[in-house]
């Protein structure tokens, strides 16, 4: 995972920035606890034209939406620009005419992540910024259903669940009390569903700790089927992915996509996880 790192610390929660490669987070870990991001070996990626190929790592990482392989996989191999503040860190570098940041500052309890993807000046794009955190498999993620208030009467439907063609409906689970579907942290075949929300978090237990990442109140996206919270599960790790809206990016024009960031101890069951993590929620 690299070596040169620049640290934010709350006193009970540490985010490492990784300065050699990125603009990528490479360790979260709470006080005396273990690294809660996945870390994983150079052979886990995506093989790219020309030779190139695209290094997954582990960690936290921003990408650009729609998912266009030869936009979106651009390789974050080479050393970052990084700058430290009063309240934290930032990271960012350009490729393939495109600037990425990533800002994490101390907010309270929680670490405030702030992701801007910008044009670098040589081209005209259509993108939106993609937050994806991985996780090492094991757990188990939650992504809650955010239902439009209604009557029982109202025949209505009140939300919607999005699939990829390599969905595994059959495999997901669905606690109904908590109104959040759960996605196995460990499978031998990828599986991935998103939603749509105003309200947004997603969460993964693991270990006796839950990561939870709240999205910024904002405007749905305008692709993924409105799907600005999403879950992969494969056998290599778990992904925990925001969506902001697509923008035109030119001139000085930026996209922004904020997620608040938390750990806490696991209190029990899922319905528990799901009721202690949408109590932190820190826009309310």
């Amino acid at each position: 995972m690299g070596h040169e790192r620049v640290v934010v610390d709350t006193g009970e929660l540490a985010a490492e920035l990784a300065t050699g490669f990125g603009p990528r987070v490479v360790r979260l870990a709470p006080r005396g606890g273990p690294n809660l991001l996945a870390e994983l070996t150079d052979d886990v990626g995506i093989d790219l034209a020309g030779g190139r190929r695209y290094t997954f790592r582990g960690g936290h990482r921003l990408w650009v939406a729609p998912e266009v392989p030869s936009v979106t996989y651009e390789p974050d191999d080479e050393p970052v620009e990084s700058q430290r503040s009063d309240r934290g860190a930032r990271v960012s570098a350009s490729a393939g005419g495109i600037r990425k940041t990533i800002d994490v500052r101390v907010a309270g309890r929680y670490l405030e992540v702030e992701h801007v993807v910008a044009s670098d000046g040589r081209r005209r794009i259509e993108a939106a910024p993609w937050a994806i955190t991985q996780l090492p498999p094991g757990g188990i993620a939650l992504m809650p259903i955010q239902r439009t208030p209604a009557d029982e009467r109202d025949l209505q439907p009140d939300h919607a669940l999005v699939g990829w063609p390599y969905t595994d409906w059959g495999a997901l689970g669905y606690d109904a009390a908590a109104s959040v579907v759960l996605v196995e942290g460990r499978r031998a075949t990828p599986t991935k569903v998103g939603t749509t929300a105003t309200r947004g978090w997603l969460a993964y237990a693991r270990d006796g700790w839950v990561f939870a990442k709240y999205l910024l109140p904002g405007p749905a996206t305008s692709i993924d089927r409105g799907a600005n919270l999403q879950v992969y599960a494969g056998p290599d790790f778990v992904e925990l992915e925001t969506l902001g809206p697509v923008e035109t990016l030119a001139g000085h024009r930026r996209a922004r996509l904020v997620e608040m960031w938390d750990v806490a101890p696991a209190p029990g069951t899922p319905a528990d996880v799901a009721a202690q993590v949408d109590a932190r929620y820190p826009w309310d």
